[in-house]
């Protein structure tokens, strides 16, 4: 792993929750930080596909996924959302011009928390392959985000 990747990986650690963790990075793509609001739609099958609305922000992005925190979530809303797999669709700012990608994927971990400031979902999000407008966006998105990584100065420098 290049150090560039090293640097852009996030472990996607909450302010006040300590360091990062260490080990293995089981990642196939690096993730690079990027905190937006973001529109999570989650689909449920079961009602004919009406979906529930969270807005959230994201906490970090790659090729393949991204990992979203959405606060105030109900108890109930979040039995209802839990079903591994779950298909989403998250409507992400891409940029300061107003463009909006949507992002189709499926909710692959969980992690539901009450903490100081109320209750806190994080969910990783798997993107399905993506449409060819949405997948240019990203890859512009993330050369972007690796180019901003890369002129960041190591930690411990200075």
């Amino acid at each position: 792993m290049s150090e560039v990747e090293k640097r852009a990986r996030s472990d996607a650690t909450l302010p006040g929750e300590g360091p990062p963790r260490k080990g293995i990075e089981r990642r196939p793509q690096p993730r690079y930080e990027f905190v937006v609001p973001v529109l999570v739609r989650v689909m449920l099958e079961e009602e004919t596909f009406h979906s529930l609305p969270f807005p959230g922000r994201s906490r970090n992005i790659a090729a393949g996924g991204m990992l979203v925190e959405i606060e105030g979530i109900s108890e109930n809303d979040y039995k209802r959302m839990i079903r591994h797999n779950r298909f989403v669709r998250v409507h992400v700012p891409i940029s300061e011009a107003g463009r909006e990608a949507v992002f189709f994927g499926k909710m692959v971990w969980f992690d539901f928390r009450r903490t100081s400031k109320g209750i806190l979902c994080r969910t990783d999000i798997a993107f399905e392959p993506l449409r060819e407008k949405e997948q240019t966006m990203l890859t512009e998105l993330l050369r972007q985000l690796e180019a901003a990584a890369r002129n960041q100065p190591k930690q411990g420098a200075g």
